[in-house]
């Protein structure tokens, strides 16, 4: 049986169906069981005292060289070429087919 709330388990389905994906009640309702079991786990972890613990910085020790970063310029000739008309100003129109609730 699930343990989540109504509103979990409405995610539930809300997640399957933009994912297209379809789920029977029963594969919903054993997500929404282990869906409830890891948010059991995460609840145990807050839980645990860690005040007296330092903390750790690296398991390893760090050794090598790094580079520098540094912007490089992207020619993006060849993608304005095959998405040709698909630009509005600098960024590409793509279709939208979703939205926000």
């Amino acid at each position: 049986m699930c343990v989540l709330t109504d509103r979990d388990c409405d995610l539930v389905s809300k997640l399957s169906d933009r994912a297209k994906i379809l789920l029977s009640e029963q594969e919903k309702e054993e997500i929404c069981q282990r869906v409830t079991s890891i948010k059991e786990l995460f609840s145990q972890l807050d839980k645990i005292e860690v005040e007296d613990i330092k903390p750790l910085y690296h398991v390893l020790e760090v050794s090598g060289k790094t580079r520098e970063d540094e912007a490089v310029p992207f020619d993006h000739t060849r993608i304005r070429r095959s998405l040709k008309g698909r630009f509005k100003e600098d960024y590409i129109e793509a279709p939208w087919k979703g939205g926000y609730e």
